[in-house]
């Protein structure tokens, strides 16, 4: 007997939890956070929907009364309260239903958002991937040009060197000292247009990086102008 009695408390003490833990949602819906708000919501629907069941059963009792008391009866304006009933006792149950789903709907989408990433995802991965290889090459043509620079500003200082102490012809010195400007003008500009498109770049590459949580790819490039590892 003892055996049983404790038995039987075990399964009352089992059941009990149950019923607490389903309990405030209607039977059967596992216990979840509703928004205050939404709680407000759905107590007033809930009032509401057993206001409208306990109507709509008192009219199809009296339908059913005054159909067999008289099968002839003027019953029109009775079946359609019936049928207004059962429209907003249908309509109220898709909110109350959309209202109880709202936290797991929340959970399903933040769990798909976590297995797959999104078209846009995508997207900023490949362009992360083309901006890297684009900052390659960017990197290659400023280390070319800061080498043309080089050259280009030793022969203009040779230039103007000349055209001061030089024993060419003052014609001759004006040529050579133009001919380098120009040359020393146009390498500059090259030279500061892919510096600037470097910069741009990495940048952009930067940002791609922050939103799809990468770490920081760049550093072993040592600046703007060092290899991209």
């Amino acid at each position: 007997m003892k055996v049983f009695a404790f038995a039987l408390a075990v399964i009352c003490a089992v059941g009990s939890i149950s019923h607490a833990q389903m309990g405030g949602m209607g039977g059967g819906w596992p216990p979840v956070a509703i928004a205050p708000e939404d709680r407000v919501k759905l107590d007033l629907l809930e009032l509401e929907q057993e206001v409208d069941k306990s109507l709509l059963r008192e009219a199809l009792t009296n339908l059913g009364k005054a159909t067999m008391a008289n099968p002839k009866a003027d019953v029109v304006a009775l079946s359609d309260f019936i049928q207004t009933k059962k429209a907003s006792i249908e309509s109220r149950a898709a909110s109350m239903a959309e209202i109880k789903d709202k936290p797991f709907k929340a959970k399903r989408e933040l769990s798909q958002a976590r297995q797959a990433p999104k078209s846009d995802q995508l997207a900023q991965i490949e362009a992360l991937q083309l901006g890297e290889v684009e900052i390659q090459l960017l990197q290659s043509q400023v280390g070319s040009y800061q080498n043309k620079l080089t050259t280009s500003i030793q022969e203009l200082t040779k230039a103007e060197m000349n055209s001061e102490f030089g024993g060419l012809s003052p014609e001759q010195k004006k040529n050579d000292l133009d001919a380098a400007r120009q040359q020393y003008d146009k390498v500059k500009a090259r030279y500061v247009d892919y510096s600037k498109q470097l910069q741009a770049h990495q940048m952009d590459v930067l940002n791609l990086q922050r939103q799809l949580g990468i770490n920081n790819m760049f550093g072993g490039m040592g600046g703007m102008g060092g290899g991209f590892q």
